[in-house]
């Protein structure tokens, strides 16, 4: 999500968003934390190719943060490890929200999804901002390892890998920041990962929905448009997202509802207090 695309994740990646990507030179500081408080809406699937979606409107925490070893801002939570003008290996975090499968009729009867977190490493490559344009072009490839959580129960759902390529451009004018990227990435996962959301047991199969065990590959592309606009301590932002499914390598499975999906939210925040330490 890149933006990417979840209650609590949503918030926080409509809240990154909007932060303009270059903080104040970390010469000047070792860490900036900014927080505040808004107000942030989204509209998105309850897993990738499911038929019902979440709607939401609630208040949402601000925080960002810049140091020489972490970042929580516009491109989620990163842990630093190597940092050059134009490399970076950094720890890559993703995450989606429990399902309830009573609200899906494809998934009735079957067991919930619990919540799936993914961390792991990522290569990262940022040209130099052209000066003229104010464009940069950032790939990333990442490779996570993906968790769902059953109450306390921690279970391995296998691996996840969503190489990306992002072109970006932003605008300052004294007090106003402006920021625009355009992001296309592509999903692959082992068959534990989709099969966990996909796969369909024996036990569960019925007359409208058999039995089907998802393999590894392809989980599709996503192409995210995201903006932010900052002025003063009033931080605003949004993000449109496109998902399609066409061709995976679980196309052949009953809880695939609709190949092309939509997502999108926004936000608005007041920056209440900036700490630099």
């Amino acid at each position: 999500m890149r933006i990417g695309t979840l209650i609590a994740v949503t918030g926080a990646g409509l809240l990154a968003c909007a932060h303009a990507d270059n903080p104040p030179p970390v010469a000047a500081r070792t860490t900036r934390i900014e927080l505040g408080i808004g107000i942030a809406g989204a509209h998105f699937a309850d897993y990738p190719g499911a038929a019902r979606y979440w709607n939401f409107l609630l208040p949402i925490p601000y925080i960002t943060v810049h140091s020489p070893r972490l970042d929580a801002d516009r491109n989620g939570i990163t842990g630093k490890f190597l940092n050059t003008a134009h490399w970076a290996i950094d720890v890559d975090f993703s995450a989606s929200v429990p399902v309830e499968s009573s609200r899906d009729a494809v998934r009735s009867g079957m067991p919930n999804l619990g919540w799936i977190g993914e961390a792991g490493p990522a290569l990262k490559f940022r040209s130099e901002r052209n000066a003229r344009t104010g464009l940069r072009l950032e790939l990333g490839l990442p490779v996570r390892a993906a968790v769902s959580a059953d109450g306390w129960a921690l279970h391995h759902r296998g691996w996840v890998s969503e190489p990306w390529i992002e072109l970006s451009r932003e605008w300052r004018d004294g007090q106003r920041e402006f920021h625009a990227d355009l992001t296309l990435s592509v999903l692959y996962a082992t068959g534990d990962y989709f099969n966990y959301i996909y796969g369909v047991a024996p036990q569960f199969a019925t007359a409208t929905r058999p039995a089907y065990a998802a393999g590894s590959g392809r989980g599709g592309y996503r192409l995210s448009l995201g903006f932010g606009w900052r002025q003063g301590n009033v931080v605003y932002g949004a993000f449109y997202r496109y998902i399609n499914l066409s061709g995976t390598s679980f196309n052949a499975s009953p809880l695939v509802s609709e190949r092309r999906q939509n997502a999108f939210g926004f936000m608005v925040a007041w920056v209440i207090r900036s700490i630099d330490y």
